[in-house]
Protein backbone atom coordinates (compact mmCIF):
# COMPACT_ATOMS: atom_id res chain seq x y z
CA UNK A 1 0.00 0.00 0.00
CA UNK A 2 2.78 2.43 0.89
CA UNK A 3 4.50 1.74 -2.44
CA UNK A 4 1.36 2.67 -4.36
CA UNK A 5 1.04 5.91 -2.40
CA UNK A 6 4.72 6.75 -2.99
CA UNK A 7 4.30 6.37 -6.74
CA UNK A 8 1.86 9.28 -6.75
CA UNK A 9 4.67 11.70 -5.92
CA UNK A 10 7.63 12.76 -8.04
CA UNK A 11 10.88 13.99 -6.51
CA UNK A 12 11.59 17.56 -7.60
CA UNK A 13 14.29 20.13 -7.01
CA UNK A 14 13.08 23.70 -6.98
CA UNK A 15 14.82 27.05 -6.75
CA UNK A 16 12.23 29.61 -5.71
CA UNK A 17 13.41 33.24 -5.79
CA UNK A 18 12.81 35.28 -2.66
CA UNK A 19 10.55 37.58 -4.70
CA UNK A 20 8.24 34.57 -5.21
CA UNK A 21 7.81 33.87 -1.51
CA UNK A 22 4.09 33.35 -2.07
CA UNK A 23 4.93 30.30 -4.17
CA UNK A 24 7.07 28.89 -1.35
CA UNK A 25 4.17 29.41 1.06
CA UNK A 26 1.90 27.67 -1.45
CA UNK A 27 4.28 24.71 -1.55
CA UNK A 28 4.09 24.33 2.21
CA UNK A 29 0.30 24.73 2.17
CA UNK A 30 0.10 21.72 -0.17
CA UNK A 31 1.51 19.59 2.61
CA UNK A 32 4.02 18.15 0.17
CA UNK A 33 6.85 16.15 1.73
CA UNK A 34 9.85 18.52 1.85
CA UNK A 35 13.10 16.60 2.13
CA UNK A 36 15.47 19.57 2.14
CA UNK A 37 15.33 23.36 2.26
CA UNK A 38 18.40 25.56 1.84
CA UNK A 39 18.33 29.36 1.79
CA UNK A 40 20.75 30.54 -0.88
CA UNK A 41 21.67 33.99 -2.16
CA UNK A 42 19.48 33.58 -5.26
CA UNK A 43 16.49 32.00 -3.51
CA UNK A 44 15.27 28.97 -1.60
CA UNK A 45 16.38 25.56 -2.86
CA UNK A 46 13.88 22.84 -2.02
CA UNK A 47 13.94 19.09 -2.58
CA UNK A 48 10.38 17.84 -2.26
CA UNK A 49 7.95 15.27 -3.55
CA UNK A 50 4.97 16.59 -5.48
CA UNK A 51 2.06 15.10 -7.32
CA UNK A 52 2.38 15.33 -11.10
CA UNK A 53 -0.25 18.07 -11.15
CA UNK A 54 1.58 20.13 -8.54
CA UNK A 55 4.94 19.50 -10.20
CA UNK A 56 3.54 21.12 -13.36
CA UNK A 57 2.37 24.12 -11.31
CA UNK A 58 5.93 24.64 -10.07
CA UNK A 59 7.61 23.81 -13.40
CA UNK A 60 9.10 27.28 -13.83
CA UNK A 61 11.13 26.75 -10.63
CA UNK A 62 12.48 23.29 -11.45
CA UNK A 63 16.23 22.74 -11.56
CA UNK A 64 17.88 19.62 -12.96
CA UNK A 65 20.77 19.21 -10.57
CA UNK A 66 21.59 20.52 -7.13
CA UNK A 67 24.78 21.96 -8.64
CA UNK A 68 22.68 24.11 -10.98
CA UNK A 69 20.68 25.43 -8.03
CA UNK A 70 23.92 26.46 -6.35
CA UNK A 71 25.06 28.22 -9.51
CA UNK A 72 21.69 29.92 -10.01
CA UNK A 73 21.06 28.21 -13.36
CA UNK A 74 17.68 26.67 -14.20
Amino acid sequence: MAALFAERFEPVRLLIPYAAGDRLAELYELGAPVDERVDRPEGVFVRARLSRTDARRFASYLVLEEDEAQDGRT
